[in-house]
């Protein structure tokens, strides 16, 4: 078997000194929604700085939900006395939900879509490979996680969520 190259549609053209078009160097383009730009030093430097944000903004988020959430949603769910497959089954759901809100850019729950609340036990059926779980469990699950973070973290359940 020959490996593929994914070069070799590309036809390479050498450089000839007599027609100047091949000679000129190539600038680098990027596409700006449909436009075409030169990449330059200063988009590339604001591009870097953004991303460097972000991920700042992220690792702290995720700092935020696996060190103080999760713990005191543990501690929670020992209150109501959860133990054995439910117990993890929602610190599971719980963690996962936080997962995938910081992955969207959800770091501030003020900003959740109510689609995604709806969608999300859908989306864990997609995503997780793992416990047999039913939606109506995962529902359960988040639905208790919600209540918590409206107790502990004054998020307007009743504004956002179902």
């Amino acid at each position: 078997m020959t490996p593929i190259c994914y070069h070799s549609h590309m036809k390479f053209q050498k450089s000839n000194p007599k027609n100047k078009m091949f000679n000129k160097p190539k600038k680098e383009k990027i596409l700006a929604g449909a436009i075409k730009s030169p990449l330059n030093k200063d988009l590339q430097k604001m591009v870097g700085e953004h991303w460097k944000n972000a991920e700042k903004g992220m690792n702290q988020y995720l700092k935020w939900a696996f060190e103080e959430v999760i713990p005191r949603y543990d501690r929670y769910l020992l209150n109501q006395k959860k133990k054995g497959k439910e117990y993890k089954d929602m610190l599971g759901i719980a963690e996962v939900f936080l997962d995938i809100c910081g992955g969207l850019g959800f770091l501030e729950f003020d900003n959740l879509h109510p689609g995604f609340v709806e969608s999300f036990p859908d989306l864990f059926k997609e995503s997780v490979v793992g416990p047999e779980i039913s939606k109506e469990e995962i529902k359960k699950c988040l639905d208790n996680f919600l209540n918590f973070l409206e107790i502990y973290y004054a998020v307007q359940v009743d504004k956002v969520f179902f």
